[in-house]
């Protein structure tokens, strides 16, 4: 998390050594590849997943997420409930709500706005 407070993306290149010495880059590398070989346990993936950490480091940039939520917000006229709530293409939209208040600090003024008209006060 406290990545994630630095750099606002969860894309941690390989190489990548915390402030404390700890390889983090490895660790995530690592952690996919156990994940593809079926070694975590679904308790370790939820947890995972609702960092931002994908199974195969795919990335979904904030806007194309924001649209998923967006459309979301626009056929119920609230976002869904719950962390774990996944789309019908697999982002789990829950946590990425869950982390745009909990780092909202760290969006732009028009990222924050967008938010707003969907709900979601920063």
């Amino acid at each position: 998390l406290i990545y994630m407070r630095n750099h606002v993306s969860i894309d941690i290149q390989d190489d990548y050594i915390t402030n404390t010495g700890f390889a983090l880059g490895n660790w995530v590398r690592d952690v996919r590849q156990y994940w593809k070989e079926d070694r975590l346990t679904g308790k370790q993936i939820y947890l995972l997943e609702n960092i931002g950490i994908s199974k195969n480091g795919e990335l979904q940039d904030w806007e194309s997420v924001y649209c998923y939520a967006k459309n979301y917000f626009m056929d119920y006229g609230v976002l869904p409930q719950g962390k774990s709530f996944r789309t019908s293409e697999g982002i789990i939209l829950g946590a990425w709500i869950e982390r745009q208040k909990a780092f909202g600090y760290m969006l732009t003024d028009e990222q924050k706005a967008k938010l707003s008209v969907i709900g979601i006060e920063v």
